[in-house]
């Protein structure tokens, strides 16, 4: 859509637009408006057809070590593929003593893990997990582990259990029994106050961390994991009557924890997806776009032509710019809540983010009963005179993801139709035409 208006026909627009230039000029005194009412030389005008670019990007790599939760679960989703979230940590022995081997004796050894509240997707399903000793040095890499960071484990579990999700519950532990062949011998170097578990650095080299693994046939919710975790000792003390069940804690504190995320798309849509450098576009994606957190996947947004305008006219400039994304129906549901907001950076041709400035993109519902109702409103004004006054074209767009720390630690899901979906993306552009000097 495409409208000319002149002037002396829409002198309340007019001033409307006016005022939207002043304050654009952060409140400075400005006498330009005036000189454009008296000659009579500018134009107004709208328009919602630019063509828009749409694709889907993959950051290949997310820090997800020391997360305010740890994820654990494995899911298959038609169009996005099969996601696998899998704690990893290390434990630390700082708190552990000498036992008294004339006064102790060895009961069991468990992992202790909490639900922090988090899930995504559908919990009625059962979860079985399996735990795995971690056999190569868990290290971090430029200040951080990433969820595509491998890690090698003794592929006989240490341990396993089938349990129903209760991720409300968070005060209700879960408890993985262990190996007692380690129990045991984690007991008798307790006895012996053996610095493999009294000095914590000699005690990370003897257990060099913990895997949680989700069973590789199970399609389950994804679990929030409260990230203080404990490995206890449980023995009894013959030194009171009765003698009474005790446990040391090996715990999460002080040393690294991390999210390991990996997606398998093969069998999807996305399966080109391999780099941030290589988008999907979204005319290879049945018209859509799609975003999920934990895995990295985002929405690119670019306007090719926008400075066409100019050549067309060189006094163009933007009064407001507003890009509307429609999630696709199907998408939201009770245990699948998309976003109530995303965040717009400013990237260029190779998806690197250009500047701190963000635009947020509110998700707007003006009928709670019709799902088309709803769609994410973001300003992108400033983004778009910016593209105009550049010297030379460029391939800079705009890339939406949910924030920073949910985009690493969650596992979320939206799609977006772009402007030739039945769920139009659309820019609608308010503009004027400047005088231009002869």
């Amino acid at each position: 859509m495409d409208i000319k208006l002149k002037v002396s026909d829409l002198v309340t627009v007019a001033k409307l637009m006016l005022v939207s230039i002043c304050f654009s000029c952060n409140d400075q005194t400005s006498n330009l408006g005036a000189d454009f009412v008296q000659s009579s030389a500018f134009d107004i005008g709208v328009t919602d057809t630019l063509t828009l670019d749409v694709s889907t990007v993959l950051f290949d790599s997310l820090r997800t070590n020391a997360p305010d939760k740890l994820l654990l679960g494995r899911h298959t989703d038609e169009k996005l593929g099969t996601v696998t979230a899998t704690p990893v940590f290390q434990l630390s022995s700082r708190s552990i003593s000498q036992l008294d081997k004339n006064f102790t004796s060895y009961e069991a050894l468990r992992l202790t893990i909490r639900t922090s509240g988090y899930y995504y997707y559908d919990t009625s399903a059962l979860h079985s997990v399996n735990v795995h000793r971690v056999t190569d040095e868990i290290k971090l890499y430029s200040g951080g582990r990433y969820n595509t960071s491998s890690f090698k484990i003794d592929t006989n579990p240490l341990g396993s259990l089938s349990f129903e999700a209760r991720p409300l519950h968070t005060k209700d532990s879960i408890e993985i029994p262990l190996s007692d062949v380690l129990g045991n011998e984690l007991f008798d170097l307790m006895q012996k106050g053996d610095e493999k578990v009294t000095n914590s650095d000699q005690f990370l080299n003897y257990l060099k961390g913990l895997a949680i693994l989700p069973d590789k046939n199970q399609n389950a919710c994804f679990l929030g994991i409260n990230p203080s975790i404990e490995m206890r000792l449980y023995y009894y003390d013959k030194s009171v009557l009765p003698s009474k069940r005790r446990y040391q804690s090996f715990s999460t504190s002080s040393v690294i924890t991390y999210n390991s995320i990996v997606a398998d798309r093969s069998a999807t849509v996305l399966n080109e997806l391999t780099t941030l450098k290589n988008p999907v576009n979204s005319k290879k994606t049945s018209n859509t776009a799609f975003l999920q957190s934990g895995t990295g996947l985002g929405i690119r947004v670019q306007i090719p032509h926008l400075r066409n305008l100019l050549l067309t006219d060189a006094g163009f400039s933007a009064s407001s710019a507003v890009l509307e994304m429609i999630p696709i129906q199907g998408y939201k549901t009770k245990t699948t809540p998309i976003p109530l907001a995303l965040t717009g950076y400013i990237v260029d041709k190779q998806n690197s983010i250009l500047t701190n400035n963000t635009y947020t993109a509110v998700l707007v519902d003006d009928n709670e009963n019709l799902e088309r109702s709803r769609r994410y409103s973001v300003d992108i004004t400033s983004f778009v005179n910016q593209q105009m006054l550049t010297d030379i074209d460029n391939d800079n767009g705009l890339l939406f993801i949910i924030n920073d720390t949910n985009f690493r630690n969650t596992i979320a899901r939206l799609a977006v139709g772009d402007a030739r979906s039945q769920y139009k993306m659309k820019l609608s552009l308010y503009f004027v035409t400047l005088p231009q000097n002869k």
